[in-house]
Parts: C-alpha cells; structure tokens; sequence
C-alpha cells in the first residue's frame, strides 16, 4: 500500500482553514510542544478556535 499522505493529497494548511470561516479567531495556539517528565507528547500542536468552530 502506497504512503497515505500520497493518497489523500496535501493537507490543507492553517491559513487555509482559517480562509474557510468569516469569523475571527478567538484563540490561537501555536507550535505547543508539552508532555509531563522526560516524555514529550504533543509535537508543534497549532489549533485555532473560531467562533463555533474549531480547527486544528
């Protein structure tokens, strides 16, 4: 089975998400690296809240 990132095409990115709503943005997280210890779970994490939407 080929890769399946070639398969679905690319990933929209978060300018293009946020292209999809009118609304402005009421949270913005950017590039969060976070875990607990040594372990580091969330690698680059951005996610964008919007006005009854969310986009990650």
């Amino acid at each position: 089975m080929s890769n399946q990132y070639e398969v679905l095409g690319k990933a929209p990115t978060p300018d293009d998400l946020k292209k999809l709503s009118p609304n402005e943005v009421h949270l913005t997280i950017k590039n969060l690296n976070a875990g607990y210890g040594k372990m580091e779970i969330l690698h680059n994490f951005d996610l964008f809240v919007i006005k009854l939407s969310l986009y990650v």
